[in-house]
């Protein structure tokens, strides 16, 4: 072959190369498949002129492959929807990405997006079959006050940035369930919430038994109820194994930890956030971490202590833990407040800092509601922002391998390699060509 044909096929192999990189950067690698939702949808879902009219049918459409189901309309659903594992629903180990922003099209802006949990006077709730992540979405629930929950079944299930939440008359911010309401399962929850507002959240059941371990961060968000990694109703219920909190940010205007009782080790983490009234820490062993937060409005610090009343003949409300430890890591309201509002038994208070000054008694943080547009057609929704670190962190969990830089890097390498490769190509064929050339 001569040193020509040699170049050129090496030039067409490189521009090959650096489209599928190009793509590869862009993409991610990975083609989601996109399924539209609205009502009054009576298509295949393939785009917004064929959008689909049902969730379920929806999930159903991604439930081998995994991908996004864009909100592209008002969408409303009056009565339970329940997904099942059985009916093919628990996406076979893959994520379903919930969201009315697609690409540059923001259909809360141009259609008024929005997930409708009721109307009038009817209420529904949704209970989940495998992971979910829901962001930069709408979601509404209206008409009676009888709350409605996105139930999750025991999965790993997200809400992330850009979530808005609105209640028209009677009813609730939507609630949060990590795995049923009442039902006695074997199950694991596992629940992450940037933003949006809630009526109240709880990582394991509502109420009765629940074997498993929990896992709840919080990292936005405002809750009008209680937030509990465990549950929330009922003496009668326990959380049979260990449970996990994490808290980074958020206003929380109910009481937050464990509110009902966990057989196993509870791990309460405060890193941040703004709390208006009580903790509390229901494990057979909790160990707290207060690394910062909001916390010089707090009622009391509960350990090994419950709200509910006291049984008959008994004058504690519920059993003191075998053993609970509260490190004070980094605080910046007055230590010795702090530690005066800590009630309950079996407690080892390690103080690690100095503190700072408590704002005035009586004085409460401001909580802010995010602003959600109203439903009209000549309403244009505002959408929440998130700080630049979490845009970055979020931004880079879509590339396939882990963050932009390896991307980049790996990308970079693809393209030393092909090009090292063509050099050896032409200085092959050029000498190659004079080695063979006869001797005179």
């Amino acid at each position: 072959m001569s040193a020509k044909k040699v170049v050129k096929y090496a030039i067409i192999i490189l521009c090959t190369v650096l489209m599928f990189i190009s793509s590869f950067v862009v993409t991610g690698g990975v083609t989601e498949k996109t399924v539209y939702l609205r009502d009054g949808g009576n298509g295949d879902g393939s785009s917004y002129e064929n959008a689909i009219g049902d969730f379920k049918s929806a999930v159903r459409l991604l439930a081998d492959s995994g991908g996004r189901i864009v909100i592209c309309g008002k969408y409303t659903f009056n009565k339970l929807i329940a997904l099942s594992e059985q009916s093919g629903t628990a996406n076979n180990n893959r994520t379903i990405t919930v969201t009315s922003v697609d690409g540059e099209k923001d259909y809360r802006i141009t259609d008024n997006a929005a997930l409708c949990m009721g109307d009038d006077e009817s209420s529904a709730n949704m209970v989940l079959a495998g992971d979910f992540v829901f962001e930069k979405m709408n979601i509404i629930t209206n008409g009676s006050e009888i709350p409605r929950a996105i139930i999750c079944g025991g999965n790993k299930t997200v809400f992330g940035e850009g979530i808005i939440c609105k209640k028209i008359g009677k009813a609730p911010y939507v609630s949060v369930v990590g795995v049923s309401f009442d039902e006695n399962v074997i199950k694991n929850g596992k629940i992450s919430i940037e933003s949006g507002t809630y009526n109240y959240v709880c990582a394991g059941n509502r109420n009765g038994i629940h074997k498993g371990d929990t896992s709840l961060t919080i990292n936005g968000g405002t809750f009008e109820g209680m937030v509990s990694v465990s549950g929330i109703e009922g003496e009668s219920n326990v959380q049979d194994g260990d449970a996990s909190i994490t808290i980074n940010g958020g206003n929380f205007l109910g009481p937050v930890g464990a509110i009902t009782k966990v057989s196993g080790e509870l791990q309460l983490v405060i890193n941040g956030g703004t709390f208006r009234t009580n903790i509390t820490a229901m494990g057979k062993t909790n160990n707290i971490e207060i690394n910062g937060g909001g916390l010089q409005n707090v009622d009391a610090i509960r350990v090994g202590y419950s709200d509910a009343p006291a049984e008959s003949g008994n004058d504690k409300p519920n059993e003191t833990k075998e053993s609970s430890i509260i490190n004070i890591n980094t605080y910046n309201g007055d230590v010795n407040k702090l530690v005066s509002k800590i009630q309950g038994d079996g407690i080892k208070i390690n103080i690690k800092t100095e503190g700072g000054s408590d704002i005035e008694t009586g004085q409460s943080p401001v909580v802010t509601t995010p602003i959600i547009p109203n439903t009209s057609e000549n309403t244009t929704p505002e959408q929440t922002e998130k700080d630049d670190e979490n845009n970055v962190q979020n931004s880079e969990k879509n590339y396939l391998l882990g963050s932009r830089e390896n991307t980049v890097i790996v990308c970079i390498a693809l393209v030393g390699v092909v090009f090292l490769s063509i050099v050896a190509l032409v200085y092959r064929a050029i000498h190659g060509n004079d080695n063979n050339q006869p001797k005179e």
